[in-house]
């Protein structure tokens, strides 16, 4: 399976399509960590993400010999870089799957599929760097590795600020199937201030150690006041206008929009979590670990971040394709998968219109595909709901076996 992907990644490599307009940012913070210094890439107002993908850019400069040389063409092979990070999570998820050659099929269903590359491979967004880790951190919480589960999970939060919303269910695993003592818990939060002051070190030799820790949280949370940021969500389904043109400030009985999101976020993630709470504390549960209750419990925590809060973007759906490709390699469950991945690459294309720039720009056919129909967003956003209310009843049929 390693060489295999060796394989796919040189082919990438040689045949790799241009980037989306997104990768003027990816440039723009290169030639502030070629001039300035990994420690002052704060200094550029456009940086507003956690640290560990500005390392990634940095050790990715190393290979040009100047600013001159890193340009709007160069900049596009870092997403080799970011690919390596899609290949690790299949060959992952194909390990704690067990998967074999006998399962071809289902191998080629899950490697082939476009929603689960496009983000990377077309727009070159960086959201395989987290969303693996966050993988990486399931795996290990499964096996009951504690203090190297809780490494990956700072790694994801440290790659994107949303991985934070993993960490409760992967606390509870933890503590419902493992169950810890005092000092395992001590252990792995002296790990994790470790490691994080690691990361940060560049900032604090370089003074500016309250931008590395503020400006992540201040340049993404609330920058963009939006009921949605093109992901076709349940705004698209209840609001009356445009929801990218709707302000999430907008009232509606007592409450803004935002806290709505919030509130259904909130409260479907505690319905998510409540089984673990109730089993740790009721029951004595010294059987093996469910993978696929895990992963299906991750996958829907990202799928209800995504499909009710406001200021989505449409690539935020990503860590729950991949989590829920790897529930589908141990149920063989397709149906929830198959939708959300045709709601996720509509979706994608639906904002990005590659078709549309190969179609008018490469073949000059006359056909303009951003209004065929099936990138309506309210289409997709009804392709998305379908999806989650499989999932949930999934789940529901996971967690209460004994419910008719």
């Amino acid at each position: 399976m390693s060489a295999a992907a060796a394989v796919v990644w040189i082919l990438f490599m040689w045949f790799m399509p241009d980037s989306g307009y997104d990768k003027y940012f990816t440039l723009s913070w290169a030639h502030t960590i070629i001039e300035k210094g990994v420690g002052h890439i704060y200094d550029n107002p456009e940086v507003n993400y956690p640290p560990l993908i500005l390392y990634l850019i940095k050790f990715f400069t190393l290979f040009f010999p100047g600013k001159e040389n890193l340009n709007m063409t160069s900049i596009n092979q870092f997403k080799g870089l970011v690919y390596l990070f899609d290949l690790g999570m299949l060959i992952l998820l194909f390990h704690w799957s067990k998967m074999t050659l006998k399962n071809w099929r289902t191998i080629l269903m899950i490697w082939l599929n476009p929603a689960l590359w496009y983000n990377t491979v077309i727009w070159g967004q960086y959201d395989a760097i987290p969303v693996f880790f966050i993988c990486l951190a399931s795996w290990l919480a499964w096996k009951g590795s504690i203090i190297p589960a809780s490494l990956a999970w700072t790694l994801a939060l440290n790659a994107k600020l949303q991985s934070i919303i993993f960490l409760p269910p992967l606390i509870l695993f933890i503590w419902l199937y493992h169950k810890p003592k005092g000092r395992h818990w001590l252990f792995t939060a002296l790990s994790v201030a470790v490691l994080q002051l690691l990361l940060w070190m560049p900032f604090f030799l370089a003074g500016t150690w309250q931008e590395a820790i503020l400006a992540p949280w201040q340049r993404s949370i609330d920058f963009y006041h939006s009921a949605s940021l093109h992901a076709y969500n349940i705004w698209y389904l209840t609001l009356p206008d445009d929801p990218y043109q709707t302000s999430d400030t907008l009232h509606f009985a007592g409450m803004t929009l935002r806290n709505w999101g919030l509130l259904f976020f909130a409260g479907l993630s505690a319905c998510l979590l409540w089984p673990m709470i109730r089993k740790r504390v009721k029951d004595p549960i010294d059987k093996e670990p469910a993978p696929e209750t895990l992963l299906l419990t991750m996958a829907l925590i990202g799928f209800v971040f995504f499909f009710f809060n406001t200021q989505m973007h449409e690539r935020y759906i990503q860590a729950s394709m991949w989590l829920l490709s790897g529930y589908v390699l141990f149920t063989r469950k397709y149906v929830a998968w198959l939708l959300l991945s045709l709601a996720c690459l509509l979706n994608l294309e639906g904002v990005m219109h590659y078709m549309h720039y190969w179609n008018v720009h490469r073949f000059h056919f006359d056909t303009d595909v951003r209004a065929w129909w099936i990138f309506h967003p309210t289409l997709i956003a009804i392709l998305y709901l379908l999806a989650g209310v499989i999932m949930f009843t999934s789940w529901f049929r996971t967690v209460y076996p004994d419910q008719k």
